[in-house]
């Protein structure tokens, strides 16, 4: 435990008294949120209560609770009035770390009313790329492929889009790409990532420092120039292809990506908004790609140069 440092996440200072893997941020004296860890639990939950998520809001403000079969729980209890998530539960404050900056930070960005679509951004020749879909889409394997060719990584799985004055900027996120093991296989990686964490489908998942890629990390916010949306992969689809949407379809398609849709709520009239505005000055398109991990590159190279077409 140290003196409490205030880091930047998602464009919020957030004080808490345990090193976060985060930017500090460069006033040291104001938090938008404090951060509680009073320990870790040694009180296993009861039979009857093992398995699932729980998601409670009222009018104080939210808790969420994750509980694992085998009786091990973790709690993320926020209070609006105070300002202060409280952290605790049976596991290592390591295993907890990924989805405090994760799932919990979603739930806090959406409680604040802030526009949060689910994807993953990189940074490339002055301009952002970021890309859409659903868990397990692949955001995050074709993020990495793209910072293996020099792209730098802005965030990954939580995207808040931040206006500008002539379009929009993504906040910067944490330095973290999460992989599935057969993607971080295809992958080059530097060194040998941990497995840090269990993915709620697919076992567990690599919790890779941007570090380990050519691109590294963005630590500043990166102004957005195209969004992608991933179509679900098709064994029928030899290459990858982009499909350009009008501003109506697009503005509906983004209101599909709010983080948290049928867990967290309905997008709100202000979030409907935002999306229809970032629809109106952002281009967004279909990504469709092959089913093969082996058709990776291709992808990567297509939205690359795509990218480098917009910021010229």
């Amino acid at each position: 435990m140290t003196e409490p440092s205030v880091y930047r996440l998602y464009g919020l200072a957030i004080e808490s008294p345990i090193a976060l893997p985060l930017p500090l941020a460069g006033n040291q004296s104001g938090a938008d949120l404090q951060l509680v860890y009073p320990g870790r639990s040694s009180n296993p939950l009861p039979a009857g209560e093992r398995g699932g998520r729980e998601l409670a809001i009222d009018d104080r403000g939210w808790e969420l609770r994750f509980h694992r079969m085998t009786g091990d729980w973790i709690s993320f209890r926020y209070c609006r009035a105070t300002r202060q998530l409280v952290v605790t539960g049976t596991d290592a404050w390591d295993e907890i770390i990924p989805i405090l900056l994760g799932v919990a930070a979603g739930v806090l960005l959406r409680d604040r009313g802030l526009c949060v679509f689910h994807g993953s951004t990189v940074a490339y020749r002055g301009g952002a790329v970021a890309v859409l879909g659903p868990s397990g889409a692949g955001k995050s394997t074709l993020a990495g492929a793209l910072m293996a060719r020099g792209a730098r990584l802005v965030t990954d799985d939580l995207i808040v889009p931040e206006r500008l004055a002539d379009g929009f900027a993504v906040q910067a996120g944490h330095r973290r790409l999460s992989l599935e093991p057969d993607a971080a296989d295809v992958l080059p990686i530097n060194g040998t990532p941990s497995i840090l964490f269990p993915s709620r489908s697919r076992g567990s998942k690599l919790w890779v420092d941007a570090a380990a890629f050519p691109g590294g990390f963005a630590a500043e916010p990166a102004r957005l120039s195209a969004i992608y949306v991933l179509e679900p992969r098709d064994a029928s689809q030899t290459r990858p292809e982009v499909v350009l949407l009008p501003a109506r379809s697009a503005a509906v398609e983004l209101m599909k990506q709010v983080y948290g849709v049928g867990w967290i709520g309905q997008p709100t009239a202000e979030l409907l908004r935002r999306c229809t505005e970032v629809a109106g000055r952002v281009p967004v398109a279909r990504l469709r790609r092959p089913h093969a991990l082996a058709a990776l590159s291709d992808t990567a190279e297509l939205l690359l140069a795509a990218a480098s077409a917009t910021v010229a």
